[in-house]
């Protein structure tokens, strides 16, 4: 067997922040993002079963093989593996025509943010408080072109793909600590946050591992969701001079749409992939694990 995996990634981004003194206790900060990632590949494969019927009795030349001495206890053979590819009368070359099916694709995420923060640092009464509250808007767009398994009249094939998704949210936060002493410190925080699927994960394509009894296809989905959490926390701290300090809080948290992985055992023919990639004894009906993201319930 050959193979070569190949990927490809690209960023670009851009900021814009300005800080603006409302009084010598507060100040106020705007700005905005852009962030553009592309993401490609794909792999080439090819599967190559040798007879031995007709050159068991074939001797391998001595100027194919050699000693290896350096750094063995022992010495042993071994061997020009393009030499011996030679022999045969095969190669290791890939090609175009090696394309694995189903296994390229090409994925772009295009995000614009926006944000305004507010931050405080005063005095209330003889303690010092500080903190800050804002918003972010963000929008972010997705192409992801590829090959996905497709059912037709009972048969499933890969069909080319582009898949366009989009979501947008607010993320509001707060931030806020209260000196209520020299050394004790208290916190409090609440937020809503996002955090985007891998490119991998968002491929609308698929990697095949082959094995004697059975092997795996790992494909991605374009259609995952942001993984979204709010969160809200409390706590004390407390400071012992230069020896350390000591801490308690307390923390909860709402998570939606989590991002896990599924599996499944199918047929190969499930799959979409050619049979001519199976190993020898293998069909369409052996059996295969068949793995992709989803989101879950939370």
């Amino acid at each position: 067997m050959t193979q070569e995996n190949t990927i490809d990634n690209a960023y670009r981004n851009g900021q814009l922040q300005a800080v603006y003194t409302v009084s010598p206790i507060l100040k106020l900060e705007l700005g905005g993002e852009y962030k553009r990632f592309t993401n490609s590949g794909y792999q080439y494969l090819t599967n190559i079963f040798y007879g031995t019927q007709a050159t068991s009795d074939r001797a391998v030349p001595d100027a194919l093989k050699y000693v290896i001495n350096r750094d063995s206890l022992i010495p042993y053979i071994g061997g020009d593996v393009a030499g011996i590819y030679a022999l045969l009368g095969n190669n290791r070359n890939l090609t175009a025509a090696n394309l694995t099916a189903g296994s390229d694709f090409r994925i772009r995420e295009t995000s614009w943010a926006g944000f305004t923060q507010l931050d405080l640092d005063t005095e209330l009464g003889s303690m010092r408080l500080r903190g800050n509250a804002g918003v972010r808007y963000y929008h972010t767009a997705l192409v992801s072109s590829g090959s996905l398994a497709t059912a037709t009249n009972g048969v499933t094939v890969l069909q080319p793909v582009t898949v366009k998704t989009s979501n947008d949210d607010w993320l509001p936060a707060l931030n806020i600590a209260l000196d209520l002493t020299p050394k004790l410190i208290a916190r409090a925080s609440a937020s809503r946050n996002v955090n985007r699927p891998g490119l991998p994960q968002l491929a609308a394509a698929g990697t095949l591992t082959v094995a004697p009894f059975g092997g795996t296809v790992s494909v991605g989905n374009p259609n995952l969701q942001p993984f979204r959490s709010t969160s809200v926390e409390g706590g004390l701290e407390y400071y012992m001079d230069r020896n350390g300090f000591a801490s308690v809080g307390v923390f909860w948290k709402d998570l939606a749409s989590f991002i896990t992985s599924e599996t499944s055992q199918v047929p190969y023919s499930a799959t979409g992939f050619p049979v001519s990639l199976l190993l020898p004894g293998q069909d369409g009906t052996t059996p295969y694990n068949y793995t992709r993201p989803v989101n879950g319930d939370g």
